[in-house]
């Protein structure tokens, strides 16, 4: 009395209709996230070159492409090559880290620094990757490369 009973609904053909709409979406749902992706990575890329641009040869800042778009796919550090930079400094290393951590939000911090490292042994060979973790974003206005907020914004 006080719960009727629910209509039992028969099984028509929207049902197989109603699986195909989900597998439409759920492929529109896949191509938009892949193409947010490629957005990102296209955007760290364009900055990585305009800050190096001057600081690296023109070999140096494709690998460093190649390193930045590894990092972002969260492939094995393996495959992340050394890269040589003149004049910029620890501080600028570290903050350069900070932008791209900040930007993919990938792993933690601890795997920028590592990351960092890598790319970087003439620099921060001898630095304990600790300390790089603990100095990603000190100081930071000081510097060539600034800590920023959105690397979409210049």
């Amino acid at each position: 009395m006080f719960f009727p009973k629910k209509k039992q609904l028969k099984e028509s053909p929207e049902k197989s209709n109603d699986s195909t709409g989900i597998d439409k979406i759920r492929i529109e749902q896949i191509q938009l996230i892949t193409e947010q992706e490629n957005i990102k990575k296209a955007i760290a890329i364009q900055y990585t070159q305009t800050v190096f641009a001057a600081y690296t040869s023109e070999k140096d800042l494709l690998l460093l492409s190649r390193n930045i778009t590894s990092y972002a796919e969260k492939k094995s550090t393996s495959e992340i090559q050394p890269v040589e930079v003149k004049e910029l400094r620890c501080i600028d290393l570290y903050h350069f880290g900070w932008n791209i951590w900040n930007h993919f939000r990938t792993g933690n911090q601890l795997q920028m620094a590592a990351f960092l490292k890598k790319i970087f042994p003439s620099i921060l060979g001898n630095v304990e990757t600790e300390t790089i973790k603990r100095h990603l974003k000190d100081d930071e206005q000081r510097g060539i490369i600034q800590i920023r907020k959105d690397l979409s914004e210049e």
